[in-house]
């Protein structure tokens, strides 16, 4: 049997510089605007891309560009009246109020 041999080194102790960041703060909607921007500007070339890499599922990254700018799904038009859920209709004629309503609508469906 072999002794194995503990290797000792004298360790000298060391100073060690750390450089500390300073970080200013961001505005997050000019960042908002600027990613929106780049993302919008390639967008058509992304696309002409991706249609001959779709079969081998490089769409994703894609895809969640597009959503994270707004671009795909289409964003719904905010003037269109929302129409009443059937659990909506139902705690209406049974007088119970939806906590989660604004106090305009609650009053909608509380008779």
């Amino acid at each position: 049997m072999k002794k194995s041999r503990k290797k000792t080194s004298k360790l000298e102790p060391q100073q060690v510089e750390v450089e500390v960041l300073v970080l200013e703060p961001v505005d997050m909607e000019t960042l908002r605007e600027e990613i929106r921007n780049r993302v919008c500007a390639a967008a058509v070339g992304m696309v002409s891309t991706t249609i001959g890499q779709v079969s081998k599922g490089h769409y994703q990254g894609m895809k969640y560009l597009f959503e994270m700018v707004g671009l795909f799904p289409g964003t719904a038009t905010p003037d269109t009246p929302q129409e009443d859920s059937l659990a909506e209709m139902l705690l209406g004629r049974l007088g119970i109020r939806d906590e989660s309503a604004p106090e305009g609508e609650q009053a909608n469906h509380v008779k």
